[in-house]
């Protein structure tokens, strides 16, 4: 009942729920993406590999790494495009996250659904 009300964003008094403030920025530094991926859960899906470390501060912190041999110029930021929007919206369940995305030849197929779906079950499932 009360996932109800947040999804609809009133509580039952009437009055409006307040989101929380989550940020969404890029991991810029090599160090901080470095420590990702020697620290953090591996998750590899058939479109993508996701690299997580839990961070005691409340933004969600992201870095999309895409290769060249996924297609031109103009195929590779719209993967990025996707990849960043579904963690946009998502950005809210995935606070506290460092994240490291690395897309696979499988999600050039992934509309913006599909690939928030993958990112989504990554987070409920349990930890190995």
């Amino acid at each position: 009942m009360v996932e109800e009300l947040l999804k609809i964003g009133v509580l039952k008094d009437g009055s409006a729920l307040q989101t929380p403030s989550v940020r969404l920025r890029r991991l810029t530094r090599k160090e901080e993406v470095q420590r990702v991926f020697t620290e953090g859960r591996k998750f590899i899906s058939p479109s993508f590999v996701i690299f997580s470390l839990e961070d005691p501060f409340p933004d969600l912190l992201y870095a999309i790494h895409v290769r060249k041999k996924l297609g031109s110029a103009v195929e590779r930021n719209r993967i990025k495009r996707v990849y960043r929007e579904a963690l946009r919206r998502q950005k809210v369940s995935l606070r506290g996250h460092k994240l490291v995305v690395i897309p696979r030849v499988g999600s050039k197929l992934l509309n913006l659904n599909q690939v928030a779906d993958q990112i989504n079950a990554f987070f409920l499932k349990p930890p190995e």
